[in-house]
């Protein structure tokens, strides 16, 4: 009479928990990327609106608005997609010549830069871990600003 096979060998398992591993390997950093990918794009969305506001406002007065009005962003929050959990996120004033911030970096409470000399605004973004992968994605988020 013949033996009865009830279960999985280990090497069976072994085997399957690598396939499982491996799909996991290439599957979890396509969700980063398109995570970067979806705030980099709405981020980049409200710098255009922004942008826009800011330059409208310049065309109907004839100078920069002092300060970037809350309903100047969609839905009139100021927000940005990084910060998802600040409800107002703040907005850091450039100095005098400055065309962009020193340090494109999220950090701190400010989300956005705005310089009222030039109307250049600008969005932060957070560090990629090289600051070439960091400048890289701040041009990519600021591409419709000024």
């Amino acid at each position: 009479m013949g033996r009865i096979h009830r279960g999985v060998t280990l090497s069976e398992v072994t085997v399957s928990l690598a396939i499982i591993i491996m799909l996991a390997l290439i599957a979890i950093p396509q969700y980063g990327v398109a995570a970067v990918d979806r705030d980099a794009d709405a981020t980049a969305d409200i710098v255009r609106e922004v942008q826009a506001s800011i330059d409208a406002f310049h065309q109907a007065r004839g100078r920069y608005p002092g300060t970037v009005e809350a309903d100047w962003f969609p839905l009139n929050k100021m927000v940005t997609p990084y910060r998802p959990e600040v409800k107002r996120t703040m907005i850091e004033r450039g100095g005098f010549g400055e065309a962009e911030p020193l340090d494109p970096r999220l950090s701190g409470p400010a989300g956005y830069w705005y310089n009222a000399e030039t109307g250049s605004f600008r969005a932060f973004v957070p560090d990629q871990g090289t600051p070439g992968a960091t400048q890289k994605l701040f041009e990519r988020v600021n591409r419709y600003a000024r």
